[in-house]
């Protein structure tokens, strides 16, 4: 279990970043159409 726990932290620590921008590139798309 800890070794899929560290494998599932270096996913998060490589990912969050990415969702991040997406999420604030969604956000400025949806304010420009309004």
């Amino acid at each position: 279990m800890k070794e899929f726990d560290k494998g599932l932290a270096q996913f998060r620590k490589l990912w969050e970043p990415r969702f991040s921008q997406l999420d604030d590139v969604l956000q400025t798309m949806k304010n420009k159409k309004l």
